[in-house]
């Protein structure tokens, strides 16, 4: 039997911390489907940097589509996830673990995952990676 296993988040410049992140995703259950909402251009402009994302959700939809550990990539319009939740509960796939990483930037969709059966769970996060160092990394050495 599939379990269905959900994450979402911006994945821009995509890196260890990002990809070890999606196997624990993906390792949380056995013969698990592992969904990947990317986060749209629009939202990470209004909500989190109006200079991000560097690469858009197109590229990064893209990136994230060959990883062999992500089954199915999605794009999510906004930092909520129960829209594609809702959509996947359409097409016959019930999402078994709605997961986020631990840097706990605005996270939503807990209360309806819950309500329709399933978890809600932190996988560790690579807190050594991040996006906005690796920008500044490049500033510095390249400035």
């Amino acid at each position: 039997m599939i379990s269905y296993i959900y994450t979402y988040g911006v994945f821009d410049l995509l890196h260890p911390g990002h990809v070890r992140f999606l196997k624990k995703c993906k390792e949380l259950m056995p013969s698990s489907y592992l969904i990947v909402g990317v986060v749209s251009d629009r939202e990470v402009k209004q909500n989190k940097d109006s200079r991000k994302p560097i690469l858009t959700q197109n590229e990064r939809m893209e990136i994230l589509s060959h990883l062999s550990t992500v089954d199915r990539v999605m794009l999510q319009q906004t930092y909520d996830p129960v829209p594609n939740l809702r959509f996947l509960k359409n097409e016959g796939i019930q999402i078994e673990i709605l997961a986020k990483g631990d840097d706990k930037f605005q996270i939503h969709g807990e209360k309806y995952v819950i309500e329709n059966g399933g978890k809600f769970v932190f996988p560790k996060y690579e807190n050594e990676f991040s996006t906005s160092d690796i920008i500044k990394k490049i500033i510095q050495n390249f400035s």
